[in-house]
C-alpha cells in the first residue's frame, strides 16, 4: 500500500450498523445454537451479507472494481463486531476475504478487474486453498503440483493441477478457490472456478467448535485451468504474495479472539450484575470481579489498542509488519480463549450445559489460535501437560498425551512421572469433563493454568503421593 487507505469513522459505522441490522433480525442465540449444533453452514445468512442489498463484500474491495475500498482497521472492526454475535458465523465469511487477498496482492491489473469486479458482482463465496496434509505453515513443503500444459506450437495454454488441501475454510460452498501449487520456478496462485472438472470435495470435517463454518478437504485431479489463471501471470511468485499479507490477515484473526473474549464477558457481567448469592449480586464481590473479569477485560483492551494501531500503520503504507501481525493475533487469540474460560466460570454450571442455554463460546475461539480456519481437533494445545498435586505427601506428576486420537469412549491411557520415584506409572483414566478419574482409584479435578507457552492442569485435589 503507497497511500493511506479505509473508510472513514461514519462510514464505517454505517457498515457495522447493517451488519448488526442483519445479525439482529437472521442471527437469535437459538440459531446460533442450532448452526452449532448440526454443523450447518448459514447459507441464506452469508448469501444475504454478500447481496446487492448488504454488499458486505464490498468493504475489502478496491473502488476500481466496485469495492469501497475499506482498510485493515475497517476489516479488523468488523471482524471483532461479526465475532462477538459468533465466531463460527465471522469465520465463514471471513475466509471470504482471506481467499481473495492473493488476488488483490498478487493478480495483475486485468486479473483485479475481471476477479474482483465478479466478486464485487456476482457476491462469489471465495476460499483460500494453501494448507495440506503435510504442509500447514510450512509452505515450502506444498505437494500440490502445477504441470505447464504446451500446445503443439511450444505455446503455454495452461497448468494441470493435481494434489489434496485439508482444513479449507469455504471448502465445499465455494464458488472460486485460489489455490497454491508447485510449480518448477516455485510455488504459485491459481484461480479455480467451482464445477471445474477434477475438482472436488472430501466430507465437512466435525469440528469442536466455530462449527457454522464450512471445513473440509479440497481435492484436485488433472485439473485444467488456462494460463490466465495464474495470479501475476508468472509462476513462482506465490511465498511473496502470501507473505504480504501475513501482517494484515493475522491481524484480522487476533480480532477475531477479541470479539469472541469481549462478547462472553459481556453476557458474565450481565449474569453477575442480576445474579444474588449471599445476599447480594455477584457483580458486587470483589473476588468474583477481579479474579474472573478485570484481568481479562484488561488484556483485550491491551489486544485492541495493538490491533488497531498496527491496522493504521498498515493503513498508512507502513510495510513489513508480518511480526506485528502475528503478536496481535497471539495475544489477542490467547486472551480471548482465556476470557472465554473465565466467563464459562462467572456464569456457572447452566453454561456447561446445552439445554440450559448454554453458548458456543468455550470451543470456538481455539480455532483462533491455529488461524482461524482449521478444525479445533486438530489443536494441539500441549503434548505435556504437569499436574501440580497439593496434600503434604503429594509430588509433582507429569501426564504424557503422545496422541489423543487413541483415546476411546472417553478412556485415556496416561503416564505419571514422580520426581522422586523411579520409572514410569501407567494408569488407564475416564475423562469426565473437567475430572480425571483414575480407574485405580485416583481422583484429580483438573483447572487449566498458562504458564508461558505450557497450559498447566493444577490438581485441586488429590491423594496421588509419590
Amino acid at each position: 500500500m503507497s497511500q493511506a487507505v479505509g473508510l472513514s469513522t461514519e462510514e464505517r459505522d454505517m457498515v457495522i450498523e447493517t451488519v448488526r441490522d442483519v445479525f439482529a433480525e437472521d442471527l437469535s442465540d437459538e440459531r446460533i445454537l442450532e448452526l452449532d449444533a448440526t454443523h450447518q453452514y448459514p447459507t441464506a445468512l452469508v448469501r444475504k451479507l454478500l447481496s446487492p442489498e448488504v454488499g458486505l463484500q464490498l468493504l475489502f474491495l478496491p473502488e476500481e472494481v466496485g469495492g469501497l475500498g475499506g482498510g485493515a482497521r475497517d476489516v479488523c472492526r468488523l471482524s471483532e463486531v461479526m465475532a462477538g454475535t459468533d465466531l463460527g458465523v465471522a469465520t465463514a465469511f471471513l475466509a471470504i476475504l482471506l481467499g481473495t487477498d492473493p488476488i488483490l496482492v498478487g493478480g495483475t491489473a486485468e486479473q483485479k478487474r475481471h476477479w474482483l469486479g465478479r466478486i464485487a458482482e456476482e457476491g462469489l463465496i471465495v476460499a483460500y486453498g494453501v494448507t495440506e496434509p503435510g504442509a500447514g505453515s510450512d509452505y515450502g513443503a506444498l505437494s500440490t503440483t502445477a504441470t505447464p500444459l504446451i500446445d503443439d506450437d511450444g505455446k503455454l495454454e495452461g497448468y494441470l493441477l493435481d494434489g489434496v488441501k485439508q482444513f479449507i475454510t469455504n471448502g465445499s460452498v465455494a464458488d472460486l478457490y485460489t489455490i497454491m501449487a508447485k510449480t518448477a520456478e516455485g510455488p504459485s496462485f491459481f484461480v479455480v472456478e467451482r464445477g471445474t472438472p477434477g475438482l472436488t470435495f472430501g466430507k465437512p470435517e466435525q469440528k469442536h467448535g466455530i462449527c457454522a463454518s464450512d471445513t473440509c478437504s479440497v481435492v484436485l485431479e488433472n485439473l485444467r485451468v488456462p494460463a490466465e489463471n495464474l495470479l501475476g501471470d508468472v509462476p513462482g511468485r506465490g511465498l511473496v504474495q502470501a507473505n504480504a499479507v501475513f501482517g494484515y490477515t493475522r491481524l484480522m484473526v487476533g480480532a477475531l479472539g477479541l470479539g469472541a473474549g469481549q462478547a462472553a464477558l459481556n453476557r458474565a457481567i450481565e449474569f453477575a450484575a442480576t445474579r444474588v448469592q449471599f445476599g447480594t449480586p455477584l457483580l458486587e464481590k470483589q473476588g468474583y470481579v477481579l479474579k474472573l473479569l478485570v484481568p481479562h477485560w484488561i488484556d483485550l483492551a491491551a489486544g485492541r489498542a495493538y490491533v488497531n494501531e498496527i491496522a493504521q500503520r498498515i493503513d498508512d503504507g507502513d510495510h513489513g509488519l508480518q511480526v506485528e501481525g502475528s503478536i496481535g493475533k497471539l495475544w489477542s487469540s490467547e486472551a480471548g480463549c482465556r476470557a472465554c474460560d473465565a466467563a464459562i466460570q462467572a456464569l456457572g454450571g447452566g453454561t456447561y450445559q446445552s439445554a440450559s442455554g448454554g453458548t458456543t463460546f468455550d470451543f470456538n475461539p481455539k480455532g483462533c489460535l491455529v488461524g482461524g480456519k482449521a478444525p479445533a481437533k486438530t489443536i494441539c494445545l500441549c503434548e505435556e501437560f504437569k499436574i501440580c498435586p497439593k496434600g503434604p505427601n503429594s509430588a509433582t506428576a507429569v501426564v504424557q498425551l503422545p496422541n489423543l486420537e487413541k483415546r476411546a469412549n472417553n478412556k485415556l491411557i496416561v503416564d505419571l512421572t514422580f520426581p522422586n520415584k523411579a520409572g514410569v506409572t501407567r494408569i488407564e483414566g475416564l475423562m469426565d469433563g473437567r475430572n480425571l478419574q483414575f480407574l485405580a482409584g485416583l481422583s484429580l479435578v483438573l483447572e487449566k493454568k498458562q504458564v508461558g507457552k505450557v497450559t498447566c492442569l493444577q490438581a485441586a485435589e488429590t491423594d496421588v503421593t509419590g
